[in-house]
């Protein structure tokens, strides 16, 4: 079977990627790191693969709304890659 063939007969779904690698908490299995690096990567591996898009998973001060919004989380240097996606990309 042809791979065109498949792609024509799998119904289109759209993806959005709610879980990428946190920042600044471990990411996955072994790796215990999350770096600027792999949250880029995360986040244009998402977008190339052809997802709608991608969430930043930042510190809990960036999203807790129980706590007061601290700026300094949403600035961090994953943060504004993250946002750099879309810049680029419009």
């Amino acid at each position: 079977v042809c791979s065109s063939d498949l792609y024509n007969q799998t119904p289109i779904k759209p993806v959005f990627n709610m879980e990428p690698a946190y920042d600044p908490s471990t990411c996955c299995g072994t790796d215990k790191d999350t770096t600027p690096q792999k949250n880029r990567r995360s986040g244009w591996w998402s977008i190339l693969s052809g997802a709608m898009g991608v969430v930043y998973g930042g510190p809990r001060e960036a999203w807790n709304a129980s706590e007061p919004l601290n700026l300094d989380a949403l600035n961090r240097v994953p943060a504004t890659h993250t946002a750099n996606i879309q810049k680029i990309l419009s």
